[in-house]
């Protein structure tokens, strides 16, 4: 079953929103409306339109943790580097700090 307190997309993978109150009853199966910003679908409780399943909700992202170095300098430009060997090695005269970073970041934001 199609859980619409959270994200759902069509199986081709396009997000897609979800009224989060059912629409309407057609006998005994519930319809809800999901849309895009292009165009309307109206789907019973289980994302199905005449037994073929059209949603299914989003997957987890997949997260990530990475480090980095990043060389800042005194004109406010940076440089980042994958280790601090990295950025020793190429580091400028001017360079002011080298910072070290661990972060989360999520599959498709830059991945």
């Amino acid at each position: 079953m199609i859980d619409l307190t959270k994200p759902i997309e069509f199986m081709d993978g396009t997000p897609a929103r979800a009224d989060n109150i059912l629409t309407g009853i057609c006998g005994s199966t519930y319809r809800v409306r999901v849309y895009t910003d292009m165009d309307n679908t109206y789907t019973d409780i289980n994302g199905q339109i005449g037994g073929v399943q059209v949603i299914r909700n989003r997957p987890e992202p997949k997260k990530f943790a990475i480090e980095y170095w990043l060389n800042v300098y005194s004109n406010g430009l940076f440089a980042t580097h994958g280790t601090k060997e990295h950025a020793d090695r190429f580091a400028s005269e001017d360079r002011i700090a080298c910072v070290h970073r661990h972060t989360i970041v999520e599959e498709g934001f830059g991945l």
